[in-house]
């Protein structure tokens, strides 16, 4: 197996390295790599073809994850671009923003609150909710595309740090949502 550790998520996949991409181009793809490097297929060779087998399966593994996650993915192609993305020691300077977050949190947290105390009756509030937490994803990647396809690396950055904010929020509210479905 002739194959490279160090080759990009992008060019393993034989995808073009964009915030765009295919999922089922990506899922074919994904197949038909695992389907080469599946370490069964390599049960009779020496320890070293074995090993090496198990790695590439293991960076086919991560590859799909990391380009099928937008936000795994933007992540990657800022870093391939030489950006650095800790947003742990960014902050997000868009105070409409955070105020926007703030509110939607203190409603979730408000349904939430109603939610362990039985009351279903919040579902209407809760599908808002959702209604909004999707509007900024779909927001927030499309600025993100724009920004990376321009070449505007920092702004991209900026958006990214915030489709962060967007992706916990989501996860939260399907937890409320999982409650409520529990009622």
């Amino acid at each position: 197996m002739s194959v490279s550790l160090d080759q990009n998520y992008f060019s393993l996949f034989d995808v073009p390295e964009s915030f765009v991409v295919d999922a089922d181009i990506l899922a074919e793809r994904y197949l038909a790599l695992q389907g080469r490097a599946h370490p069964d297929r390599f049960v009779s060779e020496g320890a070293a073809q074995q090993r090496m087998a198990m790695q590439f399966a293991a960076h086919i593994n991560l590859g799909l994850e990391t380009l099928k996650s937008p936000l795994k993915r933007g992540e990657y192609l800022l870093t391939r671009r030489g950006v650095d993305i800790d947003f742990d020691t960014s902050t997000n300077n868009d105070i409409e923003f955070l105020m926007q977050q703030m509110q939607l949190r203190e409603d979730l947290s408000d349904i939430s609150g109603l939610v362990a105390k039985g009351d279903a009756s919040v579902e209407p509030k809760l599908a808002d909710l959702m209604r909004a937490h999707a509007q900024f994803r779909l927001e927030a990647l499309e600025g993100f595309s724009k920004a990376y396809d321009s070449e505007d690396f920092i702004g991209a950055k900026s958006i990214l740090a915030k489709l962060h904010f967007i992706e916990k929020f989501g996860s939260e509210i399907r937890h409320v949502e999982d409650d409520l479905l529990d009622l």
